[in-house]
């Protein structure tokens, strides 16, 4: 059923079904360095994280600490034994 679809979307439908009651502003720009004042705006209360390079993730977790930003990460190897 998800499959071709942009993971911000996925994660969004999940926990709008989840808990309607929260509200989700999806992104779906690639986060870099380049992009991540853009995408990291004051107004956001959890950063949920999902990105699969360890260097990207790394920069992401640095930027949401210094703006005090909670941030929740998915990890996970998908094949890759680096």
């Amino acid at each position: 059923r998800d499959v071709g679809t942009k993971k911000t979307e996925c994660v969004k439908r999940f926990i709008e079904a989840t808990a309607p009651f929260v509200q989700i502003d999806s992104c779906p720009i690639m986060f870099d360095s380049r992009t991540k004042e853009q995408i990291l705006s004051d107004d956001i209360d959890i950063v949920f994280d999902c990105i699969d390079d360890v260097d990207t993730k790394a920069i992401l977790v640095e930027a949401c600490v210094k703006k005090n930003l909670r941030i929740i990460c998915a990890m996970g190897a998908g094949a890759k034994a680096d």
